[in-house]
């Protein structure tokens, strides 16, 4: 099972992603099955309280869903960088 991104803010770090890629060395057909959940733009995102403590507080400042995505989208892919340079110029 692969995280996403969003369970480092819950878990306070103690469960992150991983770096994910399928490379198929086997010489034979693989399948994969994808399945991607995502929460309401407005969702809220931080540290469940289980995962914390006093001498471990929250390492992440709250977020809301749909904001956490469109900024881990535009970190990670260049089309968004360009596109959002060439806005401002």
């Amino acid at each position: 099972m692969n995280l996403g991104d969003m369970m480092k803010i819950w878990s306070n770090d103690h469960f992150v992603s991983n770096l994910h890629r399928v490379v198929n060395r086997s010489g034979r057909e693989r399948y994969s099955f994808p399945t991607f959940f995502n929460l309401d733009y407005d969702a809220p995102v931080a540290c469940l309280p289980n995962f914390q403590s006093e001498g471990d507080p929250p390492k992440h400042v709250p977020t809301k869903s749909g904001d956490y995505l469109v900024r881990r989208v535009s970190e990670t892919q260049r089309f968004r960088a360009n596109r959002e340079q060439q806005e401002v110029a």
